[in-house]
């Protein structure tokens, strides 16, 4: 495995680069990240069971998921910046932030900062896209102020800029929150602010793969169900379990396409850090 890849300059070039990282071990970034979106997943569910009834110990709950989360997140970025330096993958790098206490903060800081004024917000009155008040009804919430939208819109796309390139930078270049902060503050300088415009544009890559993939998901339902009358009843749960196994591969596309935007994080990042 020799994946050295060099700073990337342009938005299209670091998401090549973030394919090539993904593309030297996708098998082991693969067993990584589905093992930290296990982990995630098992926890949530067991603190959702123990908690539930308690609002106050959910949202407290809720609050240390997250920071698990992002703790193995960052561990997944630290297996793809090991990738790109040329080093050999492993499991471990999964648990990699676990033993450096400091960087528990991080998650924990970004979380509070971001999800604060939501807070306030539903506190006072739930009038937000992102809180639903249950005793709201449909059109209370449909006449919501398109500004609150678009506000919700920019802001979730800030939170994730600055989640992907401090979790990178902190991997990457094994440094602590508070250097990796001070490094992504760098975005905002002459010459580096078009990094700002790198999730809208891996969220425009996406939903264009995704329309092409939800196209050729519909093609296949017509098809199956021009074929349905004419199929013997055993042909009917053979076409069924095989489209019940075709998901299994669509959530490793996923899975994988996530890596890769992650990939391209960690390949930009060297543009802010330098």
């Amino acid at each position: 495995m020799q994946v050295i890849v060099e700073t990337p300059r342009s938005l299209g070039s670091a998401v090549r680069s973030g394919w090539r990282i993904v593309k030297g071990a996708p098998g082991v970034y693969l067993v990584i990240a589905l093992s930290s979106v296990v982990m995630v997943g098992l926890t949530m569910l067991l603190l959702g069971v123990i908690t539930r009834g308690f609002p106050v110990v959910n949202a407290i709950a809720s609050l240390g998921v997250n920071v698990w989360g992002g703790v193995l997140a960052m561990g997944v970025f630290r297996a793809l910046a090991r990738g790109q330096s040329g080093q050999r993958p492993s499991f471990d790098d999964l648990f990699w932030a676990m033993s450096r206490a400091s960087l528990w903060f991080l998650p924990f800081v970004i979380y509070l900062v971001f999800m604060l004024p939501a807070f306030l917000v539903a506190a006072l009155g739930g009038h937000t896209p992102f809180f639903f008040n249950p005793a709201l009804r449909p059109p209370q919430v449909r006449h919501m102020n398109p500004a609150v939208i678009a506000g919700f819109i920019v802001w979730a796309l800030l939170f994730a800029t600055v989640t992907n390139f401090t979790y990178a930078i902190v991997a990457r270049y094994e440094v602590g929150p508070g250097a990796a902060l001070r490094a992504f503050l760098r975005i905002f300088s002459p010459g580096r602010r078009r990094w700002l415009a790198l999730v809208p544009y891996l969220v425009l890559l996406l939903v264009g793969v995704s329309i092409l993939a939800a196209a050729a998901a519909g093609l296949a339902v017509a098809g199956f169900h021009l074929l349905l009358p004419h199929l013997t009843m055993h042909a009917r749960v053979v076409m069924i379990l095989l489209a019940a196994l075709a998901l299994l591969p669509a959530g490793l596309l996923f899975l994988l396409a996530t890596l890769v935007l992650q990939a391209t994080f960690v390949a930009a990042s060297a543009n802010l850090w330098e």
